[in-house]
């Protein structure tokens, strides 16, 4: 009895395992088809500057989906999207920004998002990772700024056309 009852609790185990790995296949599947990317990689990128990507999320299917809330895992990144409805052939665009004013150096987010069908046959939650390297130093565009020449104790042709005035 002891022999039978232990073959069954391993063969339940072994479904159970089975079943949960075939769940986590078709969500993949599922997901892979509707994310136009598995990543957001924004480089190194300079202080203060405003920067975004971009991803698309397409509804591959034959029914409506529904995106719900679009959110990040750290302050450092922000992501909005502008649709959360989803006909078949449509496509949702998700906009992430990083906030280079308040952090530096390398930075790890995730971009976090849930989709699930009208019919609610399907629902799954996407992670895409979204890294960054902020610099640590001012960054100016354009690099160079040019005053021209003047010439040292001429100075009439250099305020010609403006009033000069003391400071008291």
């Amino acid at each position: 009895m002891n022999t039978v009852s232990h073959f069954i609790r391993s063969l339940l185990f072994g479904l159970v395992l089975a079943a949960v790995h075939h769940g986590v296949c078709v969500a993949d599947q599922f997901t892979d088809a509707m994310i136009s990317t598995d990543k957001v990689d924004f480089g190194v990128i300079a202080t203060g500057s405003d920067v975004q990507k971009f991803i698309e999320v397409r509804n591959v299917h034959q029914e409506a989906y529904q995106i719900g809330e679009v959110k990040t895992s750290c302050s450092c990144a922000k992501a909005s999207i502008d649709k959360t409805q989803l006909q078949p052939g449509e496509v949702a665009t998700i906009t992430v920004q990083m906030n280079t004013k308040n952090f530096r150096q390398r930075k790890d987010s995730n971009v976090l998002l849930s989709l699930k069908s009208a019919r609610q046959l399907h629902f799954t939650e996407v992670r895409i990772p979204v890294t960054a390297y902020i610099r640590t130093d001012v960054v100016f565009n354009p690099g160079a700024v040019q005053f021209g020449e003047i010439e040292l104790g001429n100075r009439r042709d250099c305020c010609r056309g403006h009033r000069l005035r003391r400071s008291k």
